[in-house]
């Protein structure tokens, strides 16, 4: 936990201790709760990811850019909206930024991001090397030629559903397009109503040095595909239960 040091007077020192005492708190508990009061973290209506304030040129700018589009819109209840957060902004009315802020969705991180751009390569790879092998090579993987295709992120899911909107968002800017197939098959735009990521990160975990030595192996200009045995190993890690220590 980061400290800060305030420096006060003798007298305001003691009248913290005698009220902290009153409280049956310490000083430092007696503060730490003021400070969330002013950052309106007790507030039960408050959004937590909406800012608690917001600096005059933030409210200013912010205020202008919903009055640009109230200006371009035709519907006059959308109009409207954007015009009372202005003027929410305007006046700075924090208990009202909620609304402001409601439309933006959490940051998917960095890693997050990664992550699906490594999922989408590996279900890429085995995709195509499941299409390689032949009839009697696919008939002996048995499930676990299912298991090794892609099969949805659960849009319900705190961090499944930003993934899958990412994933989305990727085959729209013309990105591991070959998936849309496969999320036409799953249905919902590949909500799978079930959460999967466990599951991925286990195959991720045994695709990625059987990738790597395939790559080592083949070098430039070979045909970066997985044998049949490979893709058993991949799609055996669907099932595979976590260890327990």
């Amino acid at each position: 936990m980061a400290s800060i040091t305030i420096r006060v007077d003798e007298k305001t020192r003691a009248e913290l201790e005698s009220l902290a005492k009153a409280k049956d708190r310490n000083v430092s508990d007696l503060l730490r709760a003021t400070i969330d009061q002013v950052l309106g973290r007790n507030s039960q209506l408050k959004d937590p990811d909406a800012p608690s304030s917001l600096a005059p040129s933030d409210r200013l700018l912010l205020a202008q850019q919903r009055e640009i589009l109230a200006a371009l819109t035709a519907d006059e209840e959308e109009k409207a909206e954007h015009l009372l957060l202005a003027e929410a902004l305007r006046e700075g009315y924090a208990g009202e930024y909620q609304r402001v802020f409601g439309y933006v969705e959490p940051e998917l991180d960095l890693n997050h991001c990664q992550l699906v751009w490594d999922l989408l390569d590996m279900f890429r790879v085995l995709d195509a090397s499941i299409a390689n092998l032949t009839t009697e090579e696919v008939a002996a993987l048995g499930d676990r030629a299912r298991w090794a295709k892609f099969s949805g992120f659960d849009l319900s899911d705190p961090v499944e559903g930003p993934m899958l909107g990412y994933l989305r968002y990727l085959v729209r800017t013309g990105r591991w397009t070959e998936i849309k197939g496969r999320l036409a098959e799953i249905g919902n735009e590949g909500h799978s109503h079930a959460r999967n990521l466990p599951a991925y990160e286990r195959m991720l975990a045994v695709f990625k040095p059987i990738w790597d030595d395939v790559i080592r192996r083949q070098g430039h200009g070979g045909r970066y595909l997985l044998t049949a045995q490979q893709v058993h190993q991949v799609g055996n890690a669907w099932s595979l239960k976590p260890r327990l220590h």
